[in-house]
């Protein structure tokens, strides 16, 4: 039986209590040029979701762009640059615009009958 063990992660929100966690929402540039010397940069949002590190990119119209998982040991934070895992996309992180937590969904376990 595995174990649960904190990893002790704090400024990005991974040690809130309750049941949810937070998720960043940050403006972005993203470019799918990784070899050009002139990049062409267009704009998107990342959110960050602290509970799992999960980054996840969409440009501007809301569509997904990649997405990958904080593996690094400082908090994410404005100004990363990273490059996704898959599909070879280069992102610079702006400011964050909002903090939101998702609300809980209950199941029909969690109320009585």
């Amino acid at each position: 039986m595995a174990s649960v063990v904190s990893s002790g992660r704090s400024a990005a929100g991974a040690n809130e209590t309750g049941s949810t966690a937070p998720v960043l929402e940050f403006l972005c540039l993203f470019t799918h040029d990784l070899k050009r010397k002139q990049k062409r940069w267009q704009d998107g949002r990342l959110k960050y979701h602290t509970f799992n590190r999960r980054v996840m990119v969409y440009d501007d119209r809301g569509n997904h762009v990649g997405d990958m998982h904080w593996r690094r040991d400082w908090d994410f934070d404005e100004g990363e640059e990273i490059e996704l895992e898959r599909g070879g996309v280069i992102v610079q992180v702006a400011e964050c615009v909002a903090r939101t937590t998702p609300n809980r969904i209950t199941s029909k376990l969690d109320t009585d009958p």
